[in-house]
Formats: C-alpha cells, sequence, structure tokens
C-alpha cells in the first residue's frame, strides 16, 4: 500500500510540474506556442494513471484553449474574451483538481504508514502514536485503559509445516477476530511478525477480564475451525495515572510472559496503577 501511494505521489509531483512548464506556454511567450499541446500530454498521461477523470478532462480543455490563444487564431475582441476566460477557468479548475488530489495522496501517505499491510490493522508506529493519545485522554479523565500483547505460541512450526502463505491466513484470521471483537474506538494493530497489540479504553478491570474472555474463545474456536494446531497467549493490563507508552507496552509484555510461564494459549490481567497510594493488584490467568 505504501509504496502505491509513494507512486501516485510522484506522479502527483510530475504533473504539477509539467502544468506549470504547459501553463507558461500557453501564454504565448514562445514562437510557436503549439508545443504546448505536446507539453500537455504527459499531463495528462499522469493525471489518468492518477485515476481522476476530472484532473485529466480539465487539463484536456486547457490544451486547446491554450494553443489557440498562443496562435491568435481567434481575431475579434469577444472572441478573444470568451477563449481566453474559458482557458483560465480551464486552468484554474486544473490546479484545485491537482492540489485537491494532493491532500488525498498527502492523506492516503499518512494512512500507509502507519498500517500493516498484510492484516491491515495498525503498525507498531500506528499503534504506538495512537495508544499515547489514549493514555493522555485516559489520564485527563481519570479513566482506566486495558493494554495487551498476544502472541501466537509455535508460529515458526505452522511456517515450516503449511508454509508462509497458511501462516499469513493464521495472522489475517487472528486480526479478523480481533476487529471483529474492537469497538469503533478500541486499537488493534500487529507489532510484529507474529505478536498483536490491542488497547480498550475506559474498561474496568472486570470489563477487560471479559472482553479478554471473549477474544481469547474467539480466536481459539476459529483456530480450530480451520484445524491450525497452534493457540495464542497473551497478557492484558489495565494501567492507571500517569502512564508512559514504554512503560504500558512493557508491563504489557511481562503480563503476556506470565501467562505464557503457566503454559501455552492462556491469558492473564493485571491491574496496575502509578498512584503513589495505590497497590497494583495480581490478575487472573485463565487457560484455554
Amino acid at each position: 500500500m505504501a509504496s502505491r501511494v509513494l507512486r501516485r505521489a510522484i506522479l502527483l509531483v510530475l504533473s504539477c510540474s509539467l502544468i506549470g512548464g504547459g501553463t507558461a506556454l500557453l501564454g504565448g511567450h514562445l514562437d510557436h506556442p503549439e508545443w504546448a499541446t505536446l507539453a500537455a500530454l504527459p499531463v495528462l498521461w499522469g493525471t489518468i494513471a492518477l485515476g481522476d477523470w476530472r484532473l485529466a478532462t480539465a487539463s484536456l480543455l486547457a490544451v486547446p484553449v491554450g494553443w489557440m490563444l498562443g496562435r491568435a487564431e481567434f481575431n475579434q475582441p469577444a472572441a478573444d474574451q470568451a477563449i481566453t476566460a474559458a482557458g483560465m477557468m480551464a486552468i484554474l479548475l486544473t490546479f484545485v483538481l491537482v492540489f485537491e488530489r494532493m491532500r488525498q495522496v498527502r492523506d492516503g501517505w499518512h494512512v500507509a504508514l502507519r498500517t500493516d499491510d498484510l492484516t491491515g490493522l495498525l503498525n507498531r508506529r500506528g499503534f504506538r502514536e495512537r495508544l499515547d493519545a489514549e493514555l493522555n485522554r485516559a489520564r485527563r479523565s481519570q479513566a482506566t485503559l486495558a493494554v495487551g500483547l498476544l502472541d501466537c505460541d509455535n508460529f515458526k512450526e505452522v511456517n515450516d509445516t503449511l508454509g508462509h502463505p497458511t501462516g499469513d491466513q493464521l495472522l489475517q484470521c487472528a486480526a479478523a477476530v480481533l476487529t471483529g471483537q474492537s469497538r469503533n474506538y478500541d486499537l488493534a494493530a500487529r507489532v510484529g511478525g507474529d505478536e498483536f497489540a490491542v488497547a480498550w479504553p475506559a474498561v474496568s478491570p472486570h470489563d477487560a477480564e471479559q472482553v479478554a474472555l471473549r477474544v481469547h474463545t474467539t480466536l481459539h474456536a476459529a483456530l480450530r475451525e480451520r484445524k491450525w494446531q497452534t493457540s495464542f497467549s497473551f497478557g492484558i493490563v489495565v494501567v492507571s495515572g500517569v502512564t508512559t507508552v514504554d512503560e504500558a507496552i512493557r508491563l504489557a509484555d511481562e503480563t503476556m510472559y506470565e501467562a505464557k510461564r503457566g503454559g501455552k494459549g492462556r491469558f492473564t490481567v493485571r491491574t496496575v496503577s502509578t498512584d503513589p497510594d495505590a497497590a497494583s493488584q495480581a490478575g487472573v490467568s485463565v487457560p484455554a
């Protein structure tokens, strides 16, 4: 996705440059302004490649108008004024559409940099940025935030025995489960090869346990349905107070490995408060 957006961005830059050069030619400053037609052809190619028929149409209208203006083939003042107005409108519309397309490409590039190509979830960078915002929101509202890490047990064996395409399908299946069990404002990300991360804003420790149990049950049911001999271990930590992104992820990582020490296919939920007057609470560990 990122490479596709980059190609579109490069085409946009080239299109803008060529439109600028074509506009200078349309001014009639050259002895042979009909070259404006040839100069605009790459612009048409670029705009069509970008998939915007409106931009291609506006560029196409600007070409013959500019050519006729440069050749001064219309001698009547009224005709000159009408053609000039039409040409300027076409050129202006072209620039407006180019800038709008640039905005869309910029937004697409922003999303692509923060999205995992395989699963469509947030990637590590996107998750950390969104988690930082959620931690700040939780601190301001004095709410709790559940942060979790999930790791596929024996994922290498799946790749070795069933092949990497099956491994990719397993990861996509896990991503679909996380997405299906998430609210609109929950976070789900693939932060490593077979490691996922979640963040559930404004949930109590009891609610976090219930959500984790639902995700755990649904995920392993999907694995059994496809006869994949593997499981997921994950740890959820419910944090409150002033907590950084690195600290929240570290606590979730420790909780996940605590679950793994109890056996594969388990999850553990812990409650941790950075309030000096509150003590951390041991959580619940549930087997598959």
